[in-house]
Order: structure tokens, then sequence, then C-alpha cells
């Protein structure tokens, strides 16, 4: 028995076509880029996979989805296909089509993503093939694989092309694992470095295709060259965990910088992903001079996020060369953390009788007030091998000129100094400009107190400023300055004042008992309004300073 044609069904075809972006009945919403496309439950779960699974869970919805990248060209068309089954993809541009690849992949629109995938392999040529393997890539993808192996094909040529510098990390990492290069490691080293110089924003990424290219040959040195010159605490990590064995010259370069910029990184996100090998290598062969407690502090860290070494630790633990004092610190946290079996921790406490007696001149083997020295001039000098860790200019105590600021880099500012010092006055100098601050101290760098907070105040010019005597062996200063502005010190020193000093009891502010405004203080008295009056409340006030006094109803700041 045959069925005969009915006229009717394309006329019911037809009809539902119409309910496309239609509000008639419509129940349902797409929100994308502001503008809001209605829809039908019913349509949608008939056709589509994943809004069934939604609409069946029976809760409320107004809005479905909220798109906030999805080009509204691109859902229409996803909706135009669900409603009528008809895609016009060479109507659109290619960046529609991606975007509607996606749409079908996100909601398992098995023929509308084939139908993509046909039309984007159909278009695919050397001026374009950048474009689509970036908006589409997906790493385990049949159609990242197509355009992986029509780049492999094609690389000498699309090397020279202006698009080969478009490539994503990504892109270039899976084309190198891939192995699908017919060409020579040196065409590859040189697109590498090409890449490089055309994406220096990128840096920190460029570590990863390292681990699938050969840099020992002679003609890698450009390579070398231009790696260690774009190294910074970023990428480093990455740089020496690629290179580990491959490159001796860049992976000895960059155990150096490690070594040289430690106290920076040990704070940086990418410390804890060095790997066992290398945190062990480095550790054999450098003693990093940045202050022991980050060093140990830093160890800790590493291991606590690197569970799954557990077994390297005690390894590791004979190789960190720290003070006693750090290294107290360092066996308590990890014996609290429970990182290290309770033997281990005693063969390595007991190994440290084994090491040079270097530390002659730093931290005593314990913390008491003895080993705290009462310093008789500033202490922040080469001198008292003061040193920028953190957040500034790392040569503004050991190196410095004339001229030369310490600008916040970083969240703060951090200084270490070779030893505890009992302390109770900084004076810091701000070049110019409204700032506000806030201080803090620590004696292990992991306990800190705030001494200052000005953060709520402004501030200017000389800063004197008293606080109640404690031992500091780390400062930590944060800043803020006007609007498009840097938060800087163009002199910063710290003493042990014999002064009298009163201490408010509510407050627990610190005040000098002796007058702290006298002209030979460099006082200055602003008032705007009567700059030129003659006489003023500062006395024999220095003839370059601003002399005034106040009219009544009228504001003056002193400083």
């Amino acid at each position: 028995m045959s069925v005969s044609q009915n006229p009717e069904a394309a006329t019911i075809l037809d009809e539902i076509a119409k309910l496309c972006l239609n509000e008639n009945y419509s129940d349902v919403s797409f929100v994308v880029g502001g503008e809001k496309l209605p829809a039908h439950r019913n349509i949608l779960g008939q056709r589509c996979p994943v809004l069934n699974a939604i609409f069946l869970k029976g809760e409320p919805i107004d809005e479905l989805v909220k798109l906030k990248e999805a080009p509204v060209d691109a859902l229409k068309m996803f909706l135009k296909f669900i409603y009528t089954g008809i895609v016009e993809l060479d109507a659109v541009s290619v960046n529609i089509v991606c975007e509607t690849f996606k749409l079908a992949r996100v909601f398992e629109m098995k023929k509308l993503e084939e139908i993509c995938i046909d039309h984007l392999k159909n278009i695919c040529v050397t001026d374009n093939v950048a474009d689509l393997v970036n908006a589409t890539f997906e790493k385990s993808s049949a159609l990242t694989k197509f355009y992986i192996n029509y780049i492999a094909m094609h690389y000498e040529k699309f090397v020279e092309h202006k698009t080969f510098k478009k490539l994503s990390v990504e892109v270039f990492e899976c084309l190198f694992e891939a192995g699908t290069l017919q060409v020579s490691n040196k065409i590859i080293v040189n697109s590498f470095v090409k890449w490089m110089k055309a994406n220096p924003s990128k840096s920190a990424q460029f570590p990863e295709p390292l681990k699938h290219i050969r840099l020992n040959a002679k003609y890698a040195q450009g390579c070398v060259k231009h790696l260690k010159n774009g190294c910074n605490v970023d990428n480093v990590t990455g740089l020496v965990n690629a290179t580990f064995e491959k490159s001796h010259e860049l992976f000895k370069f960059c155990l150096e910088y490690i070594d040289t910029h430690y106290a920076e990184l040990a704070k940086h996100e990418t410390f804890k992903k060095l790997s066992v090998e290398v945190i062990k290598r480095f550790f054999e062969d450098f003693e990093p001079e940045a202050p022991h407690d980050i060093i140990s502090k830093s160890v800790v860290d590493w291991m606590q996020a690197n569970p799954s070494e557990s077994a390297q630790f005690p390894e590791l633990l004979k190789h960190v060369r720290v003070n006693a004092i750090a290294l107290n610190n360092m066996i308590t946290a990890v014996r609290s953390l429970k990182l290290i079996a309770d033997k281990d921790l005693l063969d390595i406490v007991y190994g440290c009788d084994d090491w040079e007696d270097d530390d002659s001149d730093d931290d005593s083997s314990t913390f008491s007030e003895e080993s705290v020295e009462y310093p008789e001039g500033n202490v922040l000098t080469p001198q008292s091998d003061a040193k920028v860790v953190g957040g500034g200019n790392y040569f503004f105590f050991t190196s410095p000129s004339k001229g030369a600021t310490l600008k916040q880099m970083d969240k703060n500012i951090e200084i270490y100094l070779a030893r505890s010092y009992m302390m109770n006055y900084l004076e810091m100098e701000l070049p110019g400009g409204d700032q506000s601050y806030w201080i803090d101290v620590s004696e292990d760098y992991g306990n800190w107190t705030r001494i200052i907070d000005n953060s709520n105040v402004t501030c200017r010019s000389v800063q004197r400023l008293y606080f109640e005597e404690r031992p500091v062996h780390y400062i930590r200063i944060c800043g803020t300055a006007p609007a498009n502005g840097m938060f800087e010190i163009s002199r910063l020193e710290a003493y042990y004042t014999e002064d009298p000093l009163d201490i408010d009891p509510e407050t627990n502010i610190v005040t000098p008992s002796n007058n702290v405004v006298p002209p030979e203080k460099d006082t200055i008295i602003r008032q705007e309004a009567n700059q030129n009056a003659q006489g003023g409340v500062v006395d024999n006030a220095k003839n370059d300073q601003i002399s005034t006094y106040p009219e009544i109803g009228i504001s003056c700041s002193i400083m």
C-alpha cells in the first residue's frame, strides 16, 4: 500500500517555519547582546537534545540562555535551522559560520555541526586557515586535526604568509606535538622565533611549544638568545621546565635567573608549577640570596601544591640550605601539614650538621631579645645589606643612584633586612603629588603587624613616622597614587630613636613628646589664599619654604 503525497505536509512545514523569531505563542527566550529572541519550547525540545533535557526538568524558565559571546546573527542562523532544517552558510561571513558551529557543538545539534564542518573544510585556504583554526580550535576534534594537517602540508609556504603570526600558542603546540611537519628542525626553529617576535604579549606561553623543539643545534642560537632576552618572572617557570635536559645553555640561564629573582618568583603563582626535577636541581646547584624565611615558606608552599611528588620531598629538603630559624619554621610547617614522615624529618634535621657554617653573620639559631640589634643610625643602607625583594626597584638600597625612586611595580613593596633590628621610627619622602599608604612589618615573613595606616589620608613630601618599638626583619609598603600615577618613594630610612614618645592608650597612636614642627624639620605651611603673608606659625622658617599664617575661616595644612 503506497502513501499518497499530501500537499498539506509542505504547508505545515511552512507554517512552523513562520514561527521562527515570532513572538506569537512564544514561551521561552534567548538573550544575546542585549537582544531578546523569542522561541517555542515544544519545537526547541523536539529538535534539540540539550534543550529537551533542560525542559524535562520542569523548572520555570523565562529567559532560557544568556549567550554573552555568541553573535546575534549566529544565534538566528541556529534557530532557523531548528525551525526549518535550512542553513545558508554561503550568505554569511566565516566568523558567523564558526560561531554557528560552536553553538551546534554546545547544543549537540549533530546534523548542523556536520554541515558547518563540511563548509569550513571546503573554504579552507592559506589566506584563512589561521583564522579558521583559531576560531574553532578543540585539540581532539576532527576539524582541528584537518586544519593541523593542512598547515603541515603547506608549512613552508604558510610561514611566509602574513596570517602565520596570528596562530594561537595552542595551535602551535598541537602542530609541533603532532609530528606531522615534514620540514627540517631548522625551519621549525626559525618559524617559532618569527612567531615569538610577532607576539611579545604572549611571552608567558612561549615555553609550551618548546617542549617539542630541539634547541641544541647551532642554528637554534637565535631562538635561545630571543628566549633569554624575553625571560621574566611570568615565563621562567615554563621555560626552565620545558628546557630541562634539552638545551643546557638556556636551562642554566633560567636557573641563574631564578637564583637572582628568587624572592619575587617565590611569591608568583607559577612557582608552584616548577617540576620536581627542576626544583631539586636548583637547590643542588644554587643557594639563593633571598631571605631565608621566604625560601623556607616557598618550599613548603611548593610541596603543599605538589602532593603527588611526596616521595621526592625528603631528598629535596636535604638541599635547601637556610639558617636555623628558617629551618625550624620550615620543619614545623612540614610536620603540621604531614608532608613528610617524622623519621625522614629527623634525618633532614641531623643532616644539617654537615652544612658549612656560612651563616655566622645571619640570624642566630634561636630568636631572643639578644638577637635583635639596636641600630645607631639608618639601617636601610648597602652597609646593612638592606634589599628590596619584591614590588619595586631591587637596587634602590644596594646600588643607590642620584634621582632614583622606589616605584611600586606590584601590589606591595617588600624590603628585607639582613637581621632583625629594633625600630620605632621611619622617615619616608614622597617625591610629588598626593599619595596614601600603609606599612606592615614582620620578624618572620609570616606574621605581619600594621604600624602605620595612612590609606585614607592624603600625604605628600617627607613622612616622619613614629610607632611603638618592635623587632623588624621585613617591611611591606602598599601605596596609592592619583589617577594614572604610580606610588613612589624617593627616600626611605629606618631608625631606633631614644626620643621620648607618647602612646595614646585608646588609639595606640604613637607621637613624639617634643615639638615636631620646628624650622629645622623643614616644616611647610600651605595656604593658597595667603601665600604672601608675613610672619606665620613657624618662627624663623627657612627662606625657601612657604611661611604663612591662617586667616579666620581659612584652613591651612602643616607638612
